[in-house]
């Protein structure tokens, strides 16, 4: 008769053990991930302005950052998640997915003809939980397409063989989220309207671009008339060439990005006569190593530059921080600061400059309230006194970039308040103009 040899109780344990940190931990640590970032979205959610009120917001940032493949998985979904919510509590709603290939041809089309919604309906699902709006990147990239590109590079541009299978695509996706019940993601709540053709395009008169802005354009607007399409974003040098082929008339929306000089800005309204947006500022090196100094430089190069860029005319700012995406990376000085600046300075009516010794006052007014930041101190001038005219009669002085943002109050006489910089050495202030 064989005999069972018994197995020592140690190693049913040890096997125990092992099965369970293998296979069932990381599902039991993912489902209490999950379950804590419903709770704390709830939170964020109860306080949020109305997509409405949203779509008019002049803040936005780069996220969801290689999350394509992962979104799949339950590993990827909570990553994107908590980037959306940090995006959102830091006062960014919208959201450019970037580099990624969630709105990529061969990415929702990996086999001729059969559309895969499942991960582009996740992102939009998730980002409309959130009252958000998505800037959506198309790229053309597609392997069964383009036979010798193999892996995705969202920093160049391929060029569709089979364009009339492309206009379909992106016909289709237009459509799905474009909310007029026809064709639509069960459960969309808002269109999906904003569209960027591609990223970065050089030379835009030459190649293929001429043709797939066009065609891009006439195949979202065919599905959603009331689609935003923008181009690519472009160098400055670039620009005589995209107005002489016409193609300003297929943009709603003029796209760069801040490495233009801001003193063009203007110029570049007039000659486009279509607002201008910048779908990355103050771009980050993904590579760089972050600190809590280098943290600090970037928040206080965001309220140093959005005021002016604001100004100038830029309808939205986009923020390009891929070591210091929101909820993710840094110590969250960026995401402090970005929330005061956007808190005070959002959804304004209109903005009012004045120049008073070397330093500029941006005024933004909504309804009765003011709020103005200044331009920073010059290093070699000595701090004092300035008579700033206004109409309230107490107006709170906050250092704009120091964590704490320390506050203090001015009382004004005769129209005038006296902001003294001597009382911080913040080179950048708020003015909150109240009573």
């Amino acid at each position: 008769m064989l005999k069972v040899k018994k197995v020592p109780k140690m190693y049913v344990i040890t096997a125990v053990i092992v099965l369970f940190s293998t296979f069932l931990l990381p599902h039991v640590i993912q489902s209490f991930e999950w379950w804590s970032l419903e709770s704390q979205g709830q939170k964020i959610r109860a306080s949020l302005p109305s997509w409405e009120q949203t779509e008019k917001s002049h803040f936005g940032t780069l996220t969801f950052m290689s999350l394509d493949d992962e979104l799949e998985t339950q590993a990827g979904r909570v990553q994107f998640v908590k980037e959306l919510q940090g995006a959102i509590q830091a006062g960014a709603f919208f959201v450019r997915p970037h580099p990624s290939k969630i709105f990529t041809w061969g990415f929702i089309e990996k086999e001729k003809g059969k559309y895969d919604w499942t991960v582009t309906d996740f992102v939009v699902r998730t980002v409309q939980e959130y009252n958000a709006h998505l800037l959506v990147t198309i790229y053309t990239w597609n392997p069964w397409d383009q036979k010798e590109s193999v892996i995705f590079n969202p920093w160049y541009l391929e060029e569709p063989r089979d364009w009339e299978s492309y206009v379909a695509w992106l016909s289709a996706l237009a459509e799905r989220y474009d909310g007029d019940g026809v064709n639509d993601m069960p459960g969309l709540r808002y269109p999906v309207r904003y569209f960027e053709i591609g990223n970065e395009p050089r030379g835009v008169y030459q190649g293929c671009y001429i043709r797939l802005l066009k065609s891009s354009y006439d195949a979202i607007k065919r599905a959603n008339p009331e689609a935003v399409v923008m181009n690519g974003a472009l160098r400055y040098e670039d620009v005589d060439g995209f107005l002489n082929e016409g193609l300003e008339n297929y943009i709603d929306v003029f796209n760069t990005h801040d490495d233009v000089n801001l003193s063009n800005i203007p110029t570049l309204k007039a000659r486009m006569g279509k607002p201008v947006w910048f779908s990355e500022i103050l771009p980050g090196d993904p590579g760089e190593e972050m600190n809590r100094e280098k943290e600090y430089g970037v928040s206080k190069r965001v309220v140093e530059v959005y005021p002016v860029v604001l100004s100038m005319g830029v309808e939205k700012v986009f923020l390009a921080q891929p070591k210091l995406t929101f909820g993710r990376y840094g110590e969250g000085i960026l995401m402090s600061t970005h929330c005061f600046l956007q808190e005070r300075i959002d959804f304004f009516d209109r903005i009012e400059t004045l120049t008073l010794n070397t330093i500029t006052f941006y005024r933004f007014v909504r309804g009765d309230n003011g709020f103005i930041i200044t331009s920073e101190w010059p290093h070699s001038l000595s701090r004092c006194e300035i008579n700033l005219p206004t109409n309230a009669s107490t107006l709170i002085v906050t250092e704009a970039t120091k964590l704490e943002h320390r506050s203090w109050n001015v009382q004004a006489q005769g129209g005038y308040a006296v902001i003294d910089f001597c009382l911080t050495d913040d080179p950048i202030l708020m003015i909150e103009e109240v009573g």
